[in-house]
């Protein structure tokens, strides 16, 4: 790809065609002068001699070619500022809805560009699936907690099977400052499943995903840089979460994105409890990814 760039690139920059036109002159020189008897080479030399050197013409025709671009500039700024001053109006509207599409385009842009253009941030991102349920109260894949524990007891082509909550607005208090902060609970297994490991500290542990254990949380990059200043002893700290005291474990890498590209400050354990009623996991969403196992495809 770079290569075609390249060719296409020569193929079209102007200095291309100058020395298309240069050699076209050349040509007829030559010709001209074998129709007045001379030898090939001698019609050669002579046509050398009457153009001049190449190089320099090539100069000449790339300093007028500058002069020309920069007195079209002159000449179109100039054509503008006396529109904006019959104008003024019409000339801010212009810039002003210029201004939007271009804001705009490069919004979406930004929107789609991870979703469609690049790769998962992922180590083997191909063997990664998001599985569940389409209907109607979502319009995203979903499942259900109790569907989700019979899959993960049953389940055979995956290396690992791993859910997360929807995300949540959380109060954090940290050194007395309370803020609101985006909070997901996940699966022990999750960030394994997605063959990401903390920058700093450790992962959830299975206990730490017990129903009644003690709590436990893994932090943004961005959240330790902004509110703990980037503290290397920040591990094992206590802080308040929505007026509960939570203990930090990790910190995760600044790259790392969630599979839905929500912005995310705070991990939590997920805590799914199979002892609770039938009834109560079904109607508990969730969001369901697993990692294939060698060889398996879809």
């Amino acid at each position: 790809m770079r290569k075609l760039w390249r060719r296409l690139g020569r193929r079209f920059h102007p200095q291309t065609a100058w020395l298309e036109e240069i050699h076209s002159h050349l040509t007829l020189r030559q010709e001209w002068n074998r129709a007045q008897g001379l030898s090939p080479g001698e019609a050669h030399r002579a046509a050398r001699r009457q153009f001049g050197s190449s190089l320099r013409t090539l100069e000449e025709i790339r300093r007028a070619h500058t002069r020309a671009w920069l007195d079209n500039l002159l000449g179109d700024t100039k054509h503008a500022m006396r529109g904006f001053r019959r104008s003024p109006v019409f000339f801010l509207i212009a810039i002003s809805t210029l201004a939007i599409g271009v804001g705009a385009s490069t919004a979406v842009f930004s929107v789609i560009d991870p979703l469609l253009f690049r790769s998962l941030p992922y180590p083997r991102d191909e063997q990664l699936v998001s599985v569940g349920y389409f209907g109607p109260i979502d319009t995203n894949e979903f499942n259900v907690v109790s569907s989700y524990l019979e899959w993960r007891r049953l389940q055979t082509p995956f290396q690992l099977l791993t859910s997360m909550r929807p995300a949540s607005t959380c109060d954090l208090v940290a050194g007395g400052t309370p803020q609101q902060v985006a909070c997901y609970g996940v699966e022990a297994n999750f960030l394994r499943t997605f063959g990401i490991t903390p920058d700093l500290g450790r992962d959830f542990a299975p206990q730490d995903d017990l129903p009644r254990a003690p709590t436990v949380i893994l932090i943004s990059h961005r959240l330790w840089q902004q509110v703990f200043g980037g503290d290397a002893q920040i591990l094992g700290r206590t802080v308040t979460l929505n007026e509960e005291p939570v203990r930090i474990i990790g910190v995760l890498p600044q790259r790392f994105e969630m599979p839905q590209l929500g912005d995310w400050d705070v991990l939590l354990p997920e805590r799914l409890d199979a002892s609770l009623p039938h009834s109560v996991n079904s109607n508990s969403a969730l969001r369901t990814f697993a990692r294939l196992r060698e060889g398996v495809s879809i």
